[in-house]
């Protein structure tokens, strides 16, 4: 089980997570799939910057517990974002049969 859990440490596994769900958002259509997609494609990028000491030599992505936080945090975060960004063009599109 540990060494599953390693495969969380590698940026490209998030990655192909994230142009997987990304994929089946496109089939699916649900608005499901996508937010935690991109979640998974910036946390694919955090651990990247986070592993090569681009911005610091901290290190703080090091433990798969605080990935997996990170990637839940992301995730809702992007939910709230891409909801208020598609909200707010379908107010620009007032339907009267709007219920």
């Amino acid at each position: 089980m540990g060494s599953l859990l390693l495969f969380l440490l590698l940026y490209k596994v998030w990655i192909i997570i994230g142009v997987l769900l990304i994929i089946i958002e496109i089939f699916d259509n649900n608005f499901f799939f996508l937010p935690i997609g991109l979640a998974a494609l910036f946390t694919a990028f955090s651990l990247y910057v986070d592993q090569k000491d681009y911005i610091s030599e901290l290190n703080l992505l090091n433990s798969w517990s605080i990935i997996l936080i990170y990637f839940a945090f992301l995730s809702i975060l992007s939910v709230y974002i891409l909801r208020f960004i598609f909200h707010s063009r379908i107010e620009k599109n007032k339907d009267i049969n709007k219920y």
